[in-house]
């Protein structure tokens, strides 16, 4: 290949796309090999880059990796966040999730459908309702109470809470709904 000649110079946008590869395939060795061609390019604490790292450490299941790079990166974006938060949830670290939804909302990053939907199912998980609520409120604020994604996962929490009312009220405002709405409310 190309990348193993070593005949190209590899640009930000090939390197990311390769990592972005690698963690779809979960390859971590193979990624742990590009990270080492950015680190020669002293790309590494570009965020684009960053939140490539990331990424390929939470699909891979390397939490306390990806935490590390967290840490260095010199700005976090909801990207950074969410994929943060994404992997605390796949990995059963639930108040870890909402910490950090918290922190990202301190240091003043908007939160998006994807963050919401991943701090709803920490609160589903954790069964805190009331937390649940507020960040449901929040959703409902900002309009994106019908997205399919958070409205799945609103329905999943109020059926699991034993809300079966309110989860269908939840079902109702869906625009598009799916087998994974219809598993949730029954």
């Amino acid at each position: 290949s190309l990348y193993q000649d070593q005949r190209v110079v590899s640009s930000k946008f090939m390197l990311t796309s390769m990592l972005r590869a690698c963690a779809e395939l979960q390859w971590i060795e193979k990624g742990r090999q590009i990270f080492m061609d950015i680190v020669k390019q002293g790309i590494e604490t570009d965020l684009f880059v960053g939140n490539s790292l990331l990424d390929l450490h939470i699909k891979c299941g390397f939490l306390i990796e990806a935490w590390e790079i967290f840490e260095k990166l010199p700005f976090r974006d909801v990207v950074s966040w969410t994929a943060l938060m994404v992997g605390c949830v796949a990995c059963g670290h639930l108040k870890e999730a909402l910490l950090c939804f918290e922190q990202m909302k301190h240091e003043g990053v908007s939160p998006d459908v994807y963050t919401y939907a991943s701090a709803l199912k920490a609160c589903t998980g954790l069964g805190v309702l009331e937390k649940g609520r507020k960040i449901h409120d929040e959703v409902s604020r900002r309009g994106m109470e019908g997205h399919f994604l958070v409205g799945n996962t609103l329905v999943n929490m109020y059926s699991k809470s034993g809300l079966i009312l309110k989860a269908k009220e939840q079902f109702e405002k869906l625009k598009v709904r799916t087998m994974v709405s219809w598993t949730a409310l029954i």
